[in-house]
């Protein structure tokens, strides 16, 4: 056999071997859950999302709590580049995914929140003893529209915990997080309301660290029956 012949061999087997491995590579696909946290000032706010691409079609959907809501209504995975559109907050979610992950950016109402998110693991709960915080509370504070306190309501599920704070005019949305080193750190972000809370148990109340659009807040929370002993009492909705 010449050389020549030799090469021409040596050259398709090698385009084989190269066509073989293209077709055994798997497409690259976002489907799944995914560990992410919006960046809101001085806040990082871990949250759930969850995608699901189809060749070059993606769409994605936020959660409240553990509960789908506001899914993407139109989007696309192309190059590297995801693209979502959520017209019930007019808002948009563009990300590249590179080797750290998803990283881009979420605009609604002109305002950008960088984005970053990463394959979801199983969480690795507290091995310590948990407090049970669960039920009602009462968090004292007079607010410019005329509120005397807001009701905190917490569920638990050993350290799993998800909890709002209701006010006159609505509710945080649900936080929900786990229990670490003393704190239950919880956050929420569905494509809107942003916030994380901290709650730590001292003796017969909650000490609470809110954190959201309107900045931090350090409060306390008291049970209902230490609470109107001390005149404490959340405003009546209907007054308002």
């Amino acid at each position: 056999m010449s050389i020549r012949t030799h090469m021409a061999a040596a050259t398709g087997w090698a385009l084989l071997a190269l066509s073989g491995s293209a077709k055994a590579e798997p497409a690259k696909t976002l489907t799944g859950r995914w560990d992410a946290t919006a960046t809101v000032g001085q806040a990082v706010i871990p949250f759930r999302l969850d995608l699901k691409t189809t060749g070059e079609t993606a769409s994605g959907v936020f959660f409240d709590g553990e509960r789908p809501t506001n899914p993407s209504q139109s989007g696309d995975f192309k190059n590297s580049h995801l693209h979502l559109v959520f017209p019930s907050y007019a808002a948009t979610l563009d990300a590249d995914l590179t080797p750290a992950g998803l990283e881009g950016a979420y605009v609604a109402a002109g305002r950008s929140v960088a984005i970053h998110a990463v394959r979801a693991r199983d969480r690795v709960l507290s091995s310590a003893e948990v407090p049970k915080i669960a039920g009602e509370w009462i968090i004292p504070y007079k607010s410019p529209k005329g509120e005397a306190a807001w009701r905190l309501i917490i569920q638990q599920r050993g350290g799993e915990t998800e909890a709002a704070i209701l006010r006159i005019d609505g509710d945080t949305g649900t936080l929900n997080g786990a229990y670490s080193d003393g704190v239950f750190h919880l956050s929420h972000f569905a494509g809107e309301r942003p916030a994380t809370l901290d709650i730590t148990p001292e003796g017969d109340h909650l000490k609470l660290v809110l954190t959201d659009g309107s900045g931090r807040k350090d409060l306390i929370a008291l049970a209902p029956p230490q609470a109107l002993a001390g005149g404490v009492n959340p405003t009546d909705p209907s007054r308002h």
